[in-house]
């Protein structure tokens, strides 16, 4: 029989601090209490990641977040059409171009990088935009950028300060760095915990919340311009909720790809079509305002 034996405290790697208590036995993860991340611990090995990474995207999955992928890219272009009336863009992670193709459509010199092949053809297809396939951390990049996007792309490095220094690296001076990560603070996590889809995806090394990002970034040569929560889509908030009122039907979804992993997020949601989630939206404003939101975005820049 084999036992697994958890540390009851260890080291952080963001900050150090051996402050780091477990907070879910079932998925191995930990929580620091110093600069508030989560991580997972031990880490799965490159060969249990690899069926994740190279499995082929639905196109429907590619399709699903168009309306969100724009609203961020807007909130990102107001900032940085102010920092630089038109310059170059390099948007790692760039999934389904969305975000490039906005910033092209205003002038910018757009660029991607993106590991999924899938993923790397729609964009060039779809939007005829130049994006590389392969790692970030390996790829022969034509720098310096005046602005970097990683989106949802940061909780996937298990080596959070390389990943953010090659960013600094391949940036121009005081350029800057736009990020999103899902917000370990959020209302949904706080509301069913364990079944927090996030948690349960196995390629979320690390979980974020405002403080650790600052944390990570502070010590990485950047200062924060704006960090802000946002909740978009209310039926995850009516679903959480529904979870909570009921929770014999919970049920832990493990995702083993990309695609399982977007339909986990639909799971037993209310229809989107349903008046109560256009009520529901009243709630939003407030769910950012408290930081509860769904998702973080960040503006840093480079000192």
């Amino acid at each position: 029989m084999c036992v697994v034996v958890r540390m009851k405290n260890l080291e952080c790697p963001i900050c150090n601090s051996p402050q780091a208590d477990i907070a879910y036995a079932s998925q191995d993860i930990y929580f620091c209490r110093s600069c508030k991340t989560a991580f997972v611990a031990p880490q799965p090995t490159l060969d249990e990641l690899q069926e994740y990474y190279t499995s082929e995207l639905d196109p429907s999955y590619l399709h699903k977040y168009r309306e969100i992928g724009e609203k961020k890219a807007e909130i990102f272009f107001g900032y940085s059409a102010r920092k630089f009336e038109k310059g170059r863009v390099l948007d790692i992670g760039c999934g389904n171009g969305y975000f490039l193709n906005f910033f092209k459509s205003k002038g910018w010199d757009c660029s991607g990088v993106e590991y999924s092949h899938s993923a790397t053809n729609y964009c060039r297809n779809e939007f005829d935009l130049d994006v590389l396939q392969g790692d970030f951390m390996t790829t022969t990049l034509a720098g310096p950028y005046d602005c970097v996007s990683a989106q949802h792309v940061l909780e996937h490095m298990n080596s959070p300060y390389e990943f953010i220094q090659r960013i600094r690296e391949i940036l121009t001076p005081q350029g800057i760095l736009l990020l999103a990560v899902p917000n370990y603070n959020s209302l949904l996590r706080r509301m069913v915990g364990s079944n927090w889809v996030c948690l349960a995806e196995k390629t979320h090394l690390f979980h974020y919340t405002i403080n650790s990002l600052k944390t990570l970034l502070g010590n990485s040569g950047f200062r924060a311009v704006n960090v802000l929560t946002m909740q978009i889509d209310m039926a995850d908030v009516l679903w959480a909720l529904k979870m909570t009122l009921f929770p014999r039907q919970r049920k832990i979804v493990r995702p083993n790809n990309k695609n399982e992993a977007s339909k986990c997020r639909s799971v037993e949601k209310p229809l989107t079509k349903s008046g109560i989630i256009s009520i529901s939206a009243i709630f939003r404003p407030l769910i950012n305002k408290l930081g509860l939101g769904s998702e973080i975005l960040a503006i840093f820049q480079k000192i």
